[in-house]
């Protein structure tokens, strides 16, 4: 049996407990890191390899009380594997630049092996399980190297997630018994979850708390206020994880779970998804303008960008609906483009503020001033990933949020032309950004002895930046990858 995924899977677990375990020593953390990476790449290059011989690939393993736990490697998983890899390598690589401790290191690992078993769920256990247990290491992250006040943002997060999980857990429960599952089956497969047996009311019932859970992770307006004070008291790797993977976790449910299994329901409230997600865009993103605080800005336009998926969902149920397959096509590929993307662009705007802040200790915008001429090579960095953060085009932030305008314009014009306005907004937040730090006159003495990029600095960012000038120029290479006929089927709930 192919063992490539389970393996990489062990190697994070086990590496991260040893790592989070062992002492602090600097020679302790280049070892193991240099190790693991290579390891990791030698298992990764292999399953790719596997993955693209032979296609899909699905492991099925025993776990406690003989239960069956599935995982799925497909055209819709793959892509958010490699992102999970590349950004695991990369934080590990910035942390021992840094000289961060090796128990940041090991949370990392953990946290990252957890987000492999989430996104190739094929059964409820593992998707539930992965989707809960994402708490834990990012929780010990900014509760144990967080900013002063790292205890009200790690709690904040932590009930906030919990509580959406919870209404996760009732939807799918409540899911599970009426597809005829039970404590006694032996596996409990996603494939196999139906809502045939369920009236209307339950449908919408179910939905709402599925949608609940993941708009939480997501997170849209008004669930979203526990985003900007993670990112803020989060480290550097924190925040690059939370911004470029976990908020992904929301929008992968929504396709994973509800869309294929609740068409019906996502479709009775899609319009007030599609209200939300308006708002976000919107109000978030004035909220964002607002900010002196440089992570929490970045924060807030993250919120903006997602508000983008949850208008693409809704655009997209309503092109099942009315079996038009263009509508579909577009509607998804901007979708899922959209969160690739914001992946690449938010760990690079993450990594610059870090970057930064290892050298000034401050994110107040009122500290900075005049660095171009300190520190060029950042500048044209920060500079490249706030503009892609803008949609400039040729960069992959066009590409996701005009395919979701492009499809959302058709039924819901009002909308979409609200949500291109606010592009407005964006452009304006992100160089009002670039304006403070980079030009005007130097607010900071400290600045006169900052130095500019080490080499290791402009690989990371350098290896991001590639990444979304490569997808603004050619996203066919992502979206010829995605599978087009996903959810032409799905018409047949609305006939039926």
């Amino acid at each position: 049996m192919n063992i490539g995924l389970p393996s990489i899977v062990a190697t994070s677990f086990v590496t991260g407990l040893v790592t989070f375990l062992l002492p602090e020593r600097k020679r302790i953390n280049f070892i193991s890191a240099i190790f693991v990476g290579l390891v990791f790449l030698y298992q990764f290059f292999v399953f790719s390899k596997d993955f693209f011989s032979v296609g899909n690939i699905i492991y099925r393993f025993d776990f406690f009380y003989s239960k069956e736990l599935i995982l799925i490697v497909n055209q819709l998983s793959y892509p958010f594997l490699l992102i999970n890899f590349s950004l695991l390598l990369l934080s590990s690589l910035y942390l021992i630049s840094q000289q961060k401790n090796n128990k940041l290191i090991g949370l990392l690992l953990m946290l990252a092996g957890i987000l492999f078993c989430f996104f190739t769920a094929g059964d409820l256990i593992s998707f539930y399980v992965s989707f809960e247990a994402i708490l834990i290491p990012m929780f010990f992250m900014m509760l144990l190297y967080g900013g002063e006040k790292k205890e009200q943002a790690s709690f904040k997060f932590f009930i906030y997630t919990f509580v959406g999980s919870v209404f996760l857990l009732f939807g799918l429960v409540w899911l599970a018994v009426s597809s005829g599952m039970s404590i006694d089956s032996s596996s409990y497969p996603l494939a196999q979850l139906v809502s045939n047996n369920l009236s209307m009311i339950e449908q919408i019932i179910i939905t709402f708390s599925l949608l609940v859970g993941f708009l939480v992770k997501l997170p849209l307006f008004p669930f979203h206020s526990w985003l900007p004070h993670a990112h803020t008291q989060a480290p550097t790797v924190g925040s690059v994880f939370l911004a470029a993977i976990m908020l992904k976790v929301g929008g992968v449910g929504i396709y994973q779970l509800i869309l294929p299994v609740l068409p019906v329901g996502l479709y009775t409230l899609a319009p007030y998804l599609g209200f939300l997600s308006l708002f976000s865009i919107v109000y978030i993103g004035v909220l964002a303008f607002a900010q002196n605080d440089m992570k929490k800005l970045i924060a807030y336009s993250s919120i903006a960008h997602m508000g983008f998926v949850g208008l693409g969902y809704m655009t997209l149920i309503f092109a099942i609906k009315e079996n038009n397959i263009t509508a579909i096509n577009l509607s998804f590929d901007g979708i899922y483009f959209q969160m690739i993307s914001h992946g690449l662009i938010s760990a690079g705007l993450f990594f610059c503020v870090g970057m930064l802040y290892e050298r000034i200790h401050s994110r107040d915008l009122s500290s900075y001033g005049g660095l171009t001429a300190l520190m060029p090579r950042l500048g044209l960095f920060f500079t490249f990933f706030a503009l892609a953060n803008a949609a400039l085009p040729g960069t992959s932030g066009f590409v996701g949020e005009f395919l979701i305008l492009l499809s959302t314009f058709k039924n819901f014009s009002l909308y979409a032309v609200i949500a291109a306005l606010s592009l407005i907004t964006g452009a304006s937040y992100n160089l009002y950004l670039i304006k403070r730090l980079f030009y005007g006159p130097m607010r900071n003495k400290e600045g006169v002895h900052l130095f500019d990029l080490k080499a290791v600095e402009i690989f990371i960012l350098g290896t991001l930046a590639a990444g979304v000038i490569l997808l603004g120029v050619y996203p066919n290479l992502l979206t010829s990858f995605l599978p087009k006929d996903s959810f032409i089927a799905l018409h047949q709930a609305f006939i039926s």
